[in-house]
């Protein structure tokens, strides 16, 4: 297994055990959470591409 693999895996396995507890808004409030934080960390990473050169990016993706 590949480490995203795993790591997709044990991202599965905690929010299922951390959404066995919570009722529907307290889930709701996790989810928007959540999702703020993957916007916030994706205006991250776009603003530190943004900054290097381009040659650099190129050879980051690949």
């Amino acid at each position: 297994m590949e480490d995203s693999e795993k790591i997709i895996a044990l991202a599965s396995s905690i929010s299922v055990i951390v959404a066995k507890d919570l009722d529907i808004h307290e889930l709701t409030i996790l989810t928007e959470f959540l999702g703020l934080l993957r916007h916030n960390l994706d205006v991250i990473r776009h603003r530190r591409n943004a900054k290097r050169p381009k040659n650099q990016i190129d050879n980051k993706v690949r």
